[in-house]
């Protein structure tokens, strides 16, 4: 599972927000906060991939080359696409039926 979060410029960081997230996530019974095994904390500067002259015909590459190694790749970074969660929880299920 991963969980984006967006933060102000200049907001402070750290441990809490990993706490914070899990904690949230259980009491909405998306997760067991027992069953998080495992966390990582990340940032990206700009949250949007950047296109560019040959970006299309290059993620179609990419994208195959993944499926052939049976690797489906799913979501913003996944596909490099500007798409919400929304659009990649359909994306994850198309996937699955």
């Amino acid at each position: 599972m991963l969980a984006e979060v967006t933060l102000p410029p200049g907001q402070a960081t750290g441990e809490w927000l990993v706490d914070r997230v899990v904690r949230d996530l259980a009491r909405l019974g998306v997760v067991e906060e027992r069953d998080v095994l495992f966390v990582k904390m990340w940032f990206h500067k700009y949250g949007y991939p950047i296109h560019r002259i040959g970006t299309a015909q290059a993620r179609e590459f990419v994208v195959r080359r993944l499926a052939q190694m049976g690797i489906a790749a799913v979501g913003r970074w996944g596909t490099w696409k500007y798409l919400n969660m929304d659009m990649v929880l359909k994306q994850v299920k198309e996937l699955t039926l």
